[in-house]
Order: structure tokens, then C-alpha cells, then sequence
């Protein structure tokens, strides 16, 4: 039985020091929940920049946003959103459904289906 690994750390937030700092040192997910594709844009850089200063690979860092989509929405403006935060560099969108119906997920499935 072999020595066991930690498991990966994810961190979130929306700050440029305190969070950004700890984020490319440690994590292997970083999380930047909601706000605009130009915020995430800028966070982004901001990560990029840390990483470059502690000489670590960026893209050994998965990155992510929140979306919400409720009830009477429209699942295709959900899906162009996540297709515009693939467009800045996010490489995972976690959606929360509200209310938590699994009949609110077909038919955002079936927009996101052709942007995978």
C-alpha cells in the first residue's frame, strides 16, 4: 500500500490578492463564481500573471464559472453565455438549475448539446 496523495485543492473567489496568490500555488481548479465574461477575462490575466511570477504552467489549472438558469429562461441564452465564457478562456461551466427541477435540464441540454 503506497503513500496516499492529497486530494486536488480547488479555490474560488473574486480577489486579486488574497485569493490570487494562493490560487496558482496550490490549486489545480480555480473558480471564479459569476459576473461578467470581461470580469472572468480579467481575473483570468490576473491568474495568468501569478503563475508567470511563480513560474508555473497556467493551463495546469482548471478554471471555472457559475451560471444560473431559472425556470422560464431561455436554455440558448444560458448556452451562447457559456459559449462566450469558453470564448475568454473558462474551461468548465457548473449551471445550477433553479428551482432544482430535472426538467429544466432537457432542454438546456439540448442547447448546450451542439456548442461541446
Amino acid at each position: 500500500c503506497g503513500a496516499r496523495q492529497p486530494p486536488p485543492v480547488s479555490l474560488g473567489g473574486c480577489g486579486e490578492n488574497r485569493t490570487g496568490g494562493s490560487d496558482e500555488t496550490y490549486a489545480k481548479h480555480w473558480n471564479r463564481p459569476g459576473g461578467k465574461t470581461e470580469q472572468f477575462a480579467h481575473k483570468l490575466e490576473v491568474l495568468n500573471g501569478h503563475c508567470a511570477y511563480i513560474g508555473r504552467d497556467p493551463t495546469q489549472i482548471t478554471t471555472s464559472t457559475q451560471l444560473r438558469f431559472l425556470a422560464g429562461d431561455d436554455p440558448k441564452k444560458v448556452a451562447d453565455q457559456a459559449s462566450a465564457f469558453a470564448d475568454v478562456g473558462c474551461d468548465m461551466i457548473v449551471v445550477y438549475p433553479a428551482p432544482h427541477d430535472p426538467a429544466l435540464l432537457e432542454p438546456l441540454a439540448e442547447a448546450l448539446a451542439p456548442r461541446r
